[in-house]
């Protein structure tokens, strides 16, 4: 009886999705043939649809990642052109389908398109990065991030040095997340806990990084700029 109302309730509800629902469509370039891909390269191209495609995991940092994401949308902005990451599955249609489209548009315009249109979006994008250093932007991340005189080791040894362990009620252990801004001076800012521990963990944590002499700056564009950091603090 659970079996036959278990079927019953199940074609209802699929007798239900189909009359209101539709399944979501399969893209044209998911599938693996190459000629189709170029078929609809040139059909796209005809239409002034311009979509490339790239594929794999890129290890970039996330100076890079910032960049990336600007590149398309200029592209987008200015020359019509789609540019999508479809992940680490390659397929054929989609590969050629890509490939086909650069010949198409680097046959109209030159073998150096895309050169220029990064060169140029490399300009914009310094310009831009430029006029936040001007602005006294805060950076999450510089092409040389702040660094503590002396480097990682020196920092935990300072920390080593000058962590007091609160006295509680109780015994406590974990980490204590610290945020604050190293100013292009070098100095010290705007410290607050972003994930604590107990009251008195999180006002020690505090105590420490105040103590601290200034840092090495971040570095962008060959300038100091001022960066967000964020330090664990461990308590055993």
């Amino acid at each position: 009886m659970k079996v036959k109302l278990s079927i019953f309730f199940f074609l209802l509800f699929f007798s239900s999705f189909s009359q209101n629902d539709s399944l979501p469509e399969i893209p044209e370039w998911m599938g693996n043939s190459c000629e189709k891909g170029e078929e609809l390269a040139i059909r796209d191209y005809k239409l002034g649809v311009y979509k490339i495609f790239n594929f794999g995991l890129p290890v970039m940092s996330e100076i890079e990642w910032d960049y990336s994401d600007f590149y398309k949308e200029y592209l987008m902005d200015n020359y019509n052109i789609q540019s999508k990451h479809l992940g680490c599955v390659m397929y054929e249609t989609a590969v050629c389908y890509s490939n086909k489209m650069k010949d198409l548009i680097e046959n109209k315009n030159g073998d150096d398109y895309f050169e220029k249109i990064n060169k140029e979006a490399k300009v914009l994008y310094n310009s831009y990065i430029q006029g936040k250093i001007d602005r006294e932007f805060v950076f999450k991340f510089a092409d040389t991030m702040p660094e503590f005189v002396g480097g990682k080791d020196s920092l935990l040894s300072f920390l080593r040095k000058n962590i007091k362990y609160p006295k509680t009620i109780g015994s406590y252990k974990g980490t204590v997340y610290c945020q604050f801004i190293i100013e292009k001076d070098g100095s010290i800012s705007n410290i607050e806990i972003i994930k604590g521990l107990e009251e008195n963990f999180d006002n020690e944590s505090i105590r420490v990084i105040q103590l601290m002499p200034n840092w090495n700056p971040g570095i962008h564009l060959g300038k100091a700029v001022s960066c967000k950091m964020v330090l664990p603090i461990k308590y055993k």
